[in-house]
């Protein structure tokens, strides 16, 4: 994974759900249906660590955390909390 060599992890998982969202976004709304285990296999974390981020990110009103799925509210700012890679 290219990006583990560049992100942070709690980058790397924010990368995650920007690169799910395309798959799972319908009219502006994107709930990606994944637990937290799957997200930390796609980002190459552990699964404390994108717990701990989806909380901060919670916190900060990018997502609403629910029972096996994350919905993303404000994706751009998810989007502008994450450095750019090989861009």
């Amino acid at each position: 994974m290219v990006v583990a060599h560049y992100l942070d992890a709690d980058d790397r998982v924010r990368w995650a759900l920007l690169h799910l969202a395309p798959l799972y976004g319908t009219d502006g709304a994107t709930v990606i249906p994944l637990i937290q285990e799957q997200i930390a296999e796609l980002a190459g974390v552990t699964r404390p660590t994108v717990n701990r981020v989806l909380r901060d990110e919670r916190k900060r009103g990018t997502v609403v955390l629910e029972r096996g799925r994350v919905r993303i509210v404000d994706q751009d700012e998810l989007e502008r909390r994450v450095p750019r890679v090989g861009a």
